[in-house]
């Protein structure tokens, strides 16, 4: 541990935060940690945390870490905590959006909030039986504080690699965007040709009142998309989730669903995306496939950009998911690991182990298989969806 957090640890008051009502009373001072925070993102804001805790009531009870100095909120580690004592502590947020575990506090100070939040927990040993970190930055200062424990204090400390997410680093202006690559000049001209024969525009749905309105468009176009795929989709089933936190998001600004209507007022394709700071995360799409002929998904994606540039964002996440389309756009990546942190006891050995076992056995299945060994061989797409996502890159499901 740095001299810093030993300084931080004699100094700094950590308690769990363990009711909702607590966790909507901290949003405000939450907000300011954000705004001073070097990167902020949605699923570390109050609203996402308090939002999902409101969600999983009777399922999972929240544990949000809070670290005071002088009695001012100086960090936050928001997790919940699932089963009896001693608790399954996992990340605060819904599996299927398990993005970017990791702490949140101003900037220059996250490495020494993560270590006295580790170190907190590491001295409540009874009360957990493991900690799960799912999508960890490999730069986070979290991260490196779990690794410095578990070389230095003998924590039981499991990591997997997961793909990493795809990033477009954005321009100041649209055109100088479009003009980087033919193959971004060759969309410009599907979303001149869409205008010219189409009349598409854009709707952005943002405000509380009409946010739903966007999501059943969304769920709609989603719906009929997979309609015509193999399978079934991950997203649908969150239509509870989706439909229960928008509101709180959309009243803190932080989600936008962008719909391309045509000129009769026929929704074509909707994308869902979450903001904050000067990030927009990509999360889930939909397209009529009646308009795949004009690659609806792909224009409205350069129309999600567009606008993105114009209100000054600098960059966009596609999050998660391996989709072909996205390596057509993306122009950085962001490493990330799951973690999955045991008591420094021996019984927390012991799970460790028996985790690391079952991570080697799983792996070596998928190099035997050439896949995951419990899944189903794809049925191959046809010739015509192909030439659409191969040489365009036209976005089915953001987290493919």
């Amino acid at each position: 541990m740095t001299a810093d957090a030993l300084v931080a640890l004699k100094t700094m008051q950590v308690e769990p935060v363990t009711e909702s009502d607590r966790v909507q009373a901290l949003r405000p001072e939450w907000r300011e940690l954000c705004t001073a925070s070097s990167w902020p993102n949605v699923f570390l804001t109050g609203e996402w945390v308090a939002a999902y805790c409101a969600y999983e009531a009777g399922q999972a009870r929240p544990f949000v870490l809070t670290l005071r100095q002088s009695g001012r909120l100086g960090g936050v580690l928001p997790l919940v905590a699932v089963g009896s004592p001693p608790w399954k502590l996992r990340f605060a947020t819904h599996p299927q959006v398990a993005e970017y575990a990791d702490v949140l506090a101003p900037a220059g100070a996250e490495a020494t909030v993560a270590q006295v939040a580790l170190e907190w927990l590491a001295a409540q040993r009874g009360l957990w039986s493991r900690l799960e970190l799912p999508r960890v930055r490999e730069t986070s200062p979290l991260l490196a504080a779990l690794r410095q424990g578990a070389a230095q204090r003998h924590w039981n400390l499991v990591e997997r690699a997961r793909p990493a997410s795809l990033c477009i680093t954005l321009p100041s202006d649209w055109e100088t965007f479009v003009r980087s690559s033919d193959r971004l000049k060759r969309i410009a001209r599907y979303m001149r040709k869409c205008v010219r024969e189409l009349g598409v525009h854009l709707k952005v749905y943002r405000r509380p009142e009409e946010i739903a309105q966007g999501l059943e468009t969304l769920f709609d176009l989603h719906q009929r998309r997979w309609a015509e795929r193999p399978g079934s989709s991950n997203f649908l089933p969150m239509r509870a989730f989706m439909d229960q936190t928008a509101a709180p998001l959309a009243e803190a600004d932080l989600i936008r669903v962008f719909v391309l209507h045509s000129g009769g007022g026929e929704a074509l394709a909707a994308w869902l995306a979450y903001v904050c700071g000067d990030q927009v995360f990509s999360f889930q799409t939909g397209f009529d496939p009646g308009w795949q002929e004009y690659k609806v998904g792909t224009v409205l994606l350069g129309f999600v950009l567009q606008r993105a540039i114009e209100e000054g964002y600098r960059e966009f996440d596609f999050l998660g998911g391996d989709a072909e389309y996205k390596h057509y756009w993306s122009n950085q990546t962001r490493g990330k690991r799951d973690v999955m942190l045991f008591p420094p006891t021996w019984q927390g050995r012991c799970r460790a182990t028996q985790m690391q076992w079952l991570l080697r056995l799983r792996q070596a299945g998928r190099q035997v298989v050439g896949r995951r060994p419990w899944s189903w061989p794809r049925r191959p797409r046809p010739r015509a969806e192909q030439t659409e996502r191969d040489t365009v890159g036209a976005p089915g499901s953001a987290r493919d």
